[in-house]
């Protein structure tokens, strides 16, 4: 395999949008569960602690949302393209992500637990102590973004990226991992099994640290 394909087959999806002049304009004052948004621009909504269920967002855009501290079990976000939303201390069990692109987020202890995510971007996103805890994640980047102390306890991870991110104190235990690249990414003190350590790709600059994990002393 060339190293142009390798390059391109890390890249997840991006989401399949209508040009902006065919989506509508949406305002939401409150969630209802199973509600679905479809087509639409929805941005400069008020939404923090609201409790829902099986709500969701198909081929939208989404701008400037407060969801911190929301309940949206079983959220689905498809071909959905998001900037500046708060979903700090959220509870999104269960969610569904595909072909999803995240950009500039406050998500300090969201909570994607037992949740589907593929073809998804996290962009410039603040996600320290957030949980991943039995997630599946398939082409996933995590591309500048403040990682440190996340859980993917249990976590299924294949072709993921993270790159110039910071991913210290992660904890990967029990997890399952398959191509997965930290190249440029703070690194000290994630939790990692010497197993898992053939699924990473590593720039130099990180050798020491790896070397460290398995336990080698270094003069």
């Amino acid at each position: 395999m060339s190293q142009l394909k390798e390059i391109k087959d890390k890249l997840p999806i991006s989401p399949i949008l209508p040009k902006v002049g065919d989506l509508q304009v949406m305002k939401i004052s409150e969630l209802d569960n199973d509600a679905i948004f479809e087509g639409g621009i929805i941005e400069n909504v008020e939404l923090g602690g609201v409790k829902a269920s099986d709500v969701a967002f198909e081929s939208s855009l989404l701008k400037n949302i407060d969801l911190s501290g929301a309940m949206l079990r079983g959220i689905k976000l498809c071909d959905v393209s998001a900037e500046k939303l708060n979903l700090a201390n959220a509870d999104l069990e269960r969610s569904n992500f595909d072909r999803v692109i995240i950009v500039g987020s406050r998500m300090t202890g969201v909570g994607i637990v037992a949740s589907g995510l593929r073809d998804v971007v996290f962009k410039n996103c603040k996600l320290d102590l957030s949980f991943f805890r039995f997630s599946k994640l398939k082409n996933v980047k995590f591309d500048n973004c403040i990682l440190s102390d996340v859980d993917f306890v249990g976590a299924t991870l294949e072709n993921v990226i993270f790159s110039e991110s910071d991913i210290t104190h992660a904890d990967f235990s029990q997890s399952k991992m398959k191509k997965i690249d930290i190249c440029g990414s703070k690194i000290e003190g994630i939790k990692i099994t010497l197993e898992q350590l053939s699924s990473l790709t590593i720039d130099y600059s990180q050798t020491v640290n790896i070397v460290q994990m398995m336990g080698i002393r270094i003069r």
